[in-house]
Parts: structure tokens; sequence; C-alpha cells
């Protein structure tokens, strides 16, 4: 019954007559009674219209004969009515005892999810209520899902889902919603709602336009916080490289303490094998030199290994400042670029003042001398009008 009452109000709009809406009644009506829904079309018709309901049938290429009395007024549903629920008013104003897919069993979409705002333009900051309904104009229960998506071109600040069961014949609220739009810049956005059934595919989809506006004190205020976050950034970004150093001067001073305790090891290992060798002679020696062999080898990879470590550690350095240095080089220049940009608007913007300032100057200064010329003429013409009427 609600979308019947949309489709009502959308003819109202088109054509700006009662008349129109009377007649697109009656020939519902009588087209719902031809399929059987109704035994009485003159049932489901606005009382003060019941009468002309009840009149003679006309032939096929007659119209029925239209009553002095006014149509049942219904909401007009535009887009520029501001400040109200107008799905919302148009069920509550809907008569209980219609089947509620009266009139459009047969229109191109009888499930769909309709969704409303109080308003199409908000002001940043404010909460974006929206209420979303569910209409089954058929006579079998509908079973699925909703999604309402916040968009702006290809970009989604917000998502809602929630899943869909309907009765036959019957329009109902499913959810309600509210958006934050504190942090939406300035400019239109889309409020897309899809209606799925259960193997996933889309039945119907609404897209409804809302336009988010931002005040001078708001930009001021959004530029300050965005000064702020990049003071912040620069502040952790210098604090995370000041750890990065801490961290390589603590593992270069453990990998000089190991180089100390190895090279003490390996003191105590040969002083106790030089013990080794005056005690166990020729076979003592030796030993003594494999030993002095296999450590001065352990040592040499160990200090080739430290010395590769060192290089990488130093080279990835390197490239942190060198990646460091490039970010704030790129920065500095995206910075200035705006700065230039700016420059350049105000310029243009002052120029096109003067321009329009010397323009304005040029009319009035050709008006007056216009309105001079005017009077100058129709003096002499009186002072010339004067001298025949004496003479």
């Amino acid at each position: 019954m609600m979308r019947y009452n949309l489709i009502l109000c959308t003819l109202k709009r088109i054509t700006k007559q009662s008349i129109v809406c009377f007649v697109a009644t009656l020939v519902l009506s009588l087209a719902s009674a031809a399929f059987g829904q109704l035994a009485d079309p003159a049932a489901a018709l606005p009382d003060n219209v019941q009468a002309a309901a009840s009149t003679p049938a006309s032939t096929p290429n007659q119209v029925a004969p239209i009553p002095s009395a006014s149509p049942v007024p219904l909401p007009v549903l535009t887009d520029e009515s501001t400040g109200r629920w107008l799905i919302t008013e148009t069920i509550d104003q809907s008569r209980k005892d219609q089947p509620v897919f009266f009139g459009v069993r047969l229109a191109n979409a009888p499930q769909a999810a309709l969704l409303e705002t109080y308003k199409q333009f908000y002001t940043a900051g404010e909460t974006l209520a929206v209420r979303l309904w569910g209409c089954n104009d058929l006579p079998r229960e509908f079973k699925g899902r909703v999604q309402v998506e916040l968009k702006r071109g290809a970009d989604q600040f917000a998502r809602e889902e929630e899943t869909v069961r309907l009765a036959p014949e019957t329009a109902k609220r499913l959810a309600k919603y509210s958006f934050d739009t504190g942090d939406l810049d300035a400019g239109q956005y889309t409020l897309e709602t899809s209606l799925f059934d259960t193997a996933g595919e889309r039945v119907q989809k609404q897209v409804k336009t809302i336009t988010i506006r931002v005040t001078e004190k708001q930009a001021k205020e959004r530029q300050a916080t965005f000064a702020k976050r990049e003071q912040a950034r620069l502040k952790a970004k210098a604090e995370i490289e000041k750890r990065a150093a801490a961290d390589a001067a603590k593992a270069e001073k453990l990998r000089l303490k190991a180089k100390v305790e190895a090279e003490a090891r390996a003191a105590e290992q040969a002083e106790d094998a030089k013990k080794e060798e005056l005690k166990a002679k020729a076979n003592a020696e030796k030993k003594a030199k494999a030993e002095a062999k296999a450590k001065a080898e352990a040592a040499e990879k160990a200090q080739k290994e430290a010395e590769l470590k060192a290089r990488a550690e130093a080279k990835q350095k390197a490239e942190d400042e060198a990646k460091a240095k490039k970010a704030e080089l790129k920065a500095k220049a995206e910075a200035e670029s705006q700065a230039e940009a700016a420059k350049e608007a105000e310029l243009k913007a002052k120029a096109d003042a003067e321009k329009k300032a010397k323009a304005e100057a040029k009319a009035k200064v050709e008006a007056a001398e216009k309105a001079q010329k005017e009077a100058e003429l129709k003096a002499r013409a009186e002072a010339k009008q004067k001298a025949e009427d004496e003479a």
C-alpha cells in the first residue's frame, strides 16, 4: 500500500492536477480487481471517491465520469521536500485494511528496501539519521538481506547490513542508523540501498543523494587539526629514528663485547695449549699446532662475519636515512607547490575583482553621461517649445 501511495504521489507531482490522480487510482483499482485481488474495486478507494467507483461501468473506450469532489490529499514525495520523514508519513496515512501490494503487484520491484532521511542538506558534524523500510508486495514471504552504503564516488565511508524477513503483503521499518558526518568533506554523497535474496542475487537497488556543507569555521578547525596531526607525525618519526640509532649503538656495543670475550677465551685456550705442550712434548706440540690453526681460522671467520654484519648494518642505515631525506624533500616540494597554487588563485581573484570594478565604474560613467545628454536635449526641446509658444 505504501508504494501504491508513492505511485499516486508521483503522478500528482508530474501533472499537478488532482483529476489525473483520481483517474490513476480508479484504473489501478479496476486492474487489481480484474486479477482477482479484490472482489469490489471500490472498497480500496478513498471514501470520497467510492461513490464514483460504484457508478455503472463504462464501455472499454469510455472514461468513467469524474466526480465534483476532490480526491483525498496525499503527501507529495519530491526531492525538494526537507525536514520530513516522507516514507514514514506515507505509511502512517495508508489505510490499514488495504493489502500492501494492491494496485502495484505487477510492478518491476514488488519487493524493495527503501531508505529515507529527514532532509537532503546537512552541515558537517550533524548526525545523518536514516530509516530503512522493507516492502513486500507479493502474497508470499520474502527472506534475504539488505545492505546500506554511504559513498562518494568509489570511496566508502560507512556500511550497514541487516537480515530481512518480510511477511506477505506488508511494509515495516527494518532499522534505524545514525552516521557521523564530522570528518566528511563538503560535497554530494550517495546512500545506496541494495536488497538481496537468499541466493545472493540483488532484486532491487535505491540510490539517494545528500549534500554535506562545511562552514568556514569548520574548515579552519580542520586545518588546525591537520597541522597538529602533521606535527605529531613528525615527532613520532623523530622518535623512531632516535630509537633506531639507540638500537644500532646497543648492537655495536654487544658486538664489541662479544669480540673481547672471544679474544679473552682464545688467549686462555692458547695458554692452556702451551701448558699442555710442555707436558705432552711432541704429541702436545702437534696437537697445539692443530688447535692453533683451527683457532686462527675460527677467529678469521668470526672477524669476517662481524665485518660483513657491520657493513650490512651501515648500508641499511644509509638507505633508511636516504629514504627519510627523500620523503622530507617530497613533503617540502608539495607544500611549496600548494603555496604557489594558493598565491596564483589569490592573484587571479584580485585581478577579476579589479576588472569587475573597472567595468562597473565605466558603466556608471556612461549611464551618467547618457542621463546628462538626455536632460540637456529635454531642456533644449522645452526651451524651443516655450519660445514657439511665446512667439
